[in-house]
């Protein structure tokens, strides 16, 4: 059975703007088949939202969105060491979750722009608490930190106490990180120290303040 999908552009178009306004910085994910719109399209949009990042979940999804867009392009899929060729362009970020790729990474001519990632319970890829401060500790002039990334916590009673705990870990590890978050706590459970109150205000929902990513 076929689907037809009819999209009314003008609230369509209204919306993005509307949500890009609301959160300065946005960066946008066009991945796979962009949910039926094509990942060229959705890069067409970025560029027309003003945003200056644009992420794609994998390396070969680069081409399909560099020439529509002008911006710099952070690829969520962790670097290997058969990634080379892309580590040498300037406008892509690469996710960094092992200490051996980090060094890879600082053996490479140009300073390539990395991300960090911080381990959650979802379990896919990652530095623990640990990691992330060796590798902010050994990164050095090789590389370019561009900032510190993490994927939802598993949906629990502890999402909340966990996602704060993961920030905590962010800001350790790095000192100059900035998180609109503030302390949060699981139910029965005490909140967290106050280490955000220097932190700027946010006008983000709840759960989202405490599980979207740090831009460092």
């Amino acid at each position: 059975m076929s689907l037809v999908l009819h999209v009314e552009g003008d609230r369509w178009r209204a919306h993005l703007r509307s949500v890009a306004e609301a959160r300065p910085g946005l960066v946008p994910v066009a991945k796979g088949n962009g949910y039926g719109f094509g990942n060229g399209r959705l890069a067409r949009k970025a560029q027309w939202l003003g945003c200056d990042t644009l992420a794609v979940g994998t390396y070969p999804e680069i081409g399909d969105v560099v020439r529509r867009f002008d911006g710099d392009v952070a690829v969520l899929t962790p670097w290997r060491p058969w990634h080379r060729e892309e580590a040498a362009s300037d406008r892509v970020i690469h996710t960094v979750g092992r200490l051996a790729d980090l060094a890879e990474l600082r053996e490479l001519p140009g300073r390539p722009r990395v991300l960090l990632e911080r381990l959650t319970s979802m379990k896919r890829h990652g530095f623990t608490a640990r990691g992330l401060r060796e590798a902010v500790a050994t990164a050095g002039d090789g590389v370019r930190l561009e900032g510190v990334t993490l994927h939802l916590p598993l949906e629990t009673d502890a999402s909340d106490y966990e996602a704060d705990q993961l920030m905590t870990d962010v800001v350790a590890a790095w000192p100059r990180a900035v998180s609109p978050w503030r302390p949060l706590a699981a139910p029965g459970r005490a909140p967290l120290p106050n280490w955000k109150a220097r932190s700027k205000p946010s006008s983000m929902p709840r759960r989202r303040r405490a599980t979207a990513s740090c831009p460092c």
